[in-house]
């Protein structure tokens, strides 16, 4: 059994009890990185399926990397991942790297202009903190990796 039909699971949920953008953007996300972990679960597989999310995000909700979202955290750990997949045998110190991007990134959105979401109607001089969806992404990523960190040892 893989965790495909949970991320599926997670999909219908999300898009059906979040308010606002979030909701549809999440459900787009876990409902592409499903089809990624369908086959085979492993390190390569996630990458994949995170990859897979954040194209559709990208597709569909009409932001780009830098535009002060929660892509941004959810592209930096991507473009970490895709560049340490092949050249390690440590997943989770890739994994770390991963999150310590996303929270980066997080942290950069406060000084972002923003040019999706809620945030771009929002006076520029008002947006002075991390974008709360950009923090949310890098909060359930170190959750994961906390998770995966103490199962492990």
């Amino acid at each position: 059994q893989t965790p495909a039909p949970l991320l599926q699971r997670m999909a219908t949920i999300v898009e059906k009890s979040m308010g606002g953008a979030s909701g549809g953007l999440y459900s787009l996300f876990l409902t592409a990185g499903a089809h990624s972990v369908m086959a085979s679960v492993s390190p390569a597989s996630w990458s994949a399926a995170l990859k897979a999310g954040v194209a559709s995000i990208i597709r569909y909700g009409g932001a780009e990397p830098g535009d002060r979202t929660m892509l941004d955290p959810l592209h930096a750990a991507t473009e970490v991942l895709q560049a340490l997949e092949a050249g390690t045998d440590d997943p989770m110190a890739a994994l770390r790297e991963a999150v310590e991007a996303a929270e980066n990134s997080a942290q950069r959105t406060a000084s972002m202009a923003a040019r999706a979401g809620r945030a771009s109607y929002v006076s520029t001089d008002r947006l002075t903190r991390p974008d709360p969806g950009a923090q949310a992404v890098a909060i359930w990523i170190r959750a994961i990796y906390n998770s995966l960190e103490k199962s492990l040892s």
